[in-house]
């Protein structure tokens, strides 16, 4: 904090405009109410100690926000995907031909998991707000942009949306057919359950090890959908398929002229719990902690688990 504040300070544009506090995530206290256009949650909720401590601080933030404000989560750790990363990242450190070994490494880190991970549905089921889930957009293939998301929440109803039309990708199949449909209408275009490329090494590791055939293909590189959506005047919108584990995309691509205009499918569930462990000893209540400082990884991170015994 004192060297953020020095370099505030080294600034005399941001000296009089900008100030600087450390304190708990839920403690607002002394903030105006229905004062700020944006309030930024990067990185930090997976260091959160519960789906409900984090509805809280969403509802207590939102009562700082001006009309028409926006509430932005980034960096969310995804539930679904939770043992697909454990396997991706165990089948480098467990011998390949000791699948009993790898098996009791991924369970093992899956039931350790020291963070907090979210189902995308959890923000689709939040009262009182509308959720714009979005996957992180990168070139590279990494940890946060394979099992990372970001959400925009806006309090208040939905407000009304055009109607698209909704295809299969298995009705399209390659980027140069999704282009045809897109240059023939200005509509929107929903397209479901396409295979996302960032993910097919992670998921053939996960399908070797649980015998199965999880992996479909190479599948799209979710920046290959933004670039032809582009080239045809469309603006893509990416999102987690509704119920699937496999981290298929839904993309709804409303032309570059309008904003929000395909509603996100998606079913409602409870709010997702922090994955049930053991613990050697009982740990302190983390929110009565500060937040961790707000800060965006610039490179992958090997594990997302915790410390084993």
């Amino acid at each position: 904090m004192r060297a953020l504040r020095a370099q505030v300070e080294a600034v005399p544009s941001l000296a009089d405009r900008v100030t600087l506090s450390a304190r708990p995530a839920h403690e607002l206290s002394g903030l105006p109410e229905a004062h700020f256009d944006t309030i930024v949650v990067n990185s930090v909720v997976q260091y959160f100690p519960g789906a409900d401590y984090l509805t809280d601080v969403l509802r207590s933030a939102a009562r700082l926000l001006a009309p028409g404000g926006a509430l932005f989560v980034g960096d969310v750790r995804n539930l679904r995907l939770h043992r697909t990363l454990a396997a991706a990242v165990e089948a480098g450190r467990t011998p390949a031909d000791d699948k009993e070994a790898l098996r009791a490494a991924v369970d093992r880190a899956v039931a350790w998991e020291g963070e907090l991970l979210l189902d995308p549905d959890y923000f689709a089921a939040l009262d009182g707000f509308t959720a714009d889930i979005r996957l992180k957009r990168g070139t590279h293939h990494n940890e946060l942009t394979r099992y990372r998301y970001d959400v925009v929440l806006r309090p208040g109803t939905a407000p009304a949306t055009v109607p698209a039309q909704t295809l299969p990708w298995s009705a399209l199949g390659t980027p140069e057919a999704l282009g045809a449909a897109l240059a023939a209408r200005t509509a929107p275009l929903r397209v479901t359950g396409i295979p996302n490329a960032r993910l097919a090494p992670d998921l053939a590791a996960l399908g070797r090890l649980d015998d199965s055939s999880r992996a479909g293909g190479p599948g799209i590189d979710p920046e290959t959908l933004h670039e032809t959506a582009a080239r045809h005047g469309h603006r893509a919108a990416l999102t987690w398929a509704a119920d699937a584990e496999d981290g298929s995309v839904t993309r709804c691509s409303p032309p570059a002229r309008r904003t929000r205009s395909c509603p996100r499918p998606g079913r409602r569930m409870p709010r997702p719990r922090r994955t049930p462990r053991p613990r050697r000893s009982p740990r302190p209540d983390r929110s009565t902690f500060p937040a961790p400082p707000t800060r965006t990884p610039t490179a992958p991170r090997p594990s997302a688990t915790s410390p084993r015994s």
